[in-house]
């Protein structure tokens, strides 16, 4: 009966341990900062902190732009580092297309999503680049 008693203990733990193990395992922290560039452009940061984030998270960053002139938006990201960050994570923005007025600050918001499939990826960086052209 003891022997039965311990071999049921020692299995119950050996499933606690592997389901812990899966649950942590599960979670990567990834530490992270975007340079933002701008042409053309004001914006009221250089840099964006995204916070730590982990597999399968989307976060959102506002922020101010504000160009001299009407004008329209276009945006890249460059400088991915480690390179395999663009496989795994996506940059988008909620700017339209529409005309900016002249002076007028305008907010824009970025949308950083993290693929649930991320590997091997603990922090990263990249730039982004915001340009304006005149209307």
């Amino acid at each position: 009966m003891k022997l039965t008693t311990f071999l049921a203990a020692a299995f119950i733990c050996i499933a606690l341990a592997a389901i812990v193990y899966a649950a942590v395992s599960s979670f990567i922290q990834i530490h992270n900062v975007g340079n933002v560039n701008v042409f053309g452009v004001e914006c009221d940061t250089s840099q964006i902190d995204w916070g730590t984030l982990y597999r399968g998270d989307t976060v959102n960053y506002t922020i101010q732009l504000k160009a001299s002139e009407a004008s329209t938006l276009s945006f890249y990201v460059t400088g991915w580092s480690p390179a395999s960050a663009a496989d795994f994570l996506s940059l988008n923005w909620s700017y339209m297309g529409e005309t900016l007025e002249a002076n007028v600050w305008t907010s824009v918001t970025f949308t950083l999503s993290i693929s649930q499939d991320v590997i091997d990826i603990t922090a990263f960086s990249f730039d982004v680049t915001i340009q304006s052209h005149s209307r």
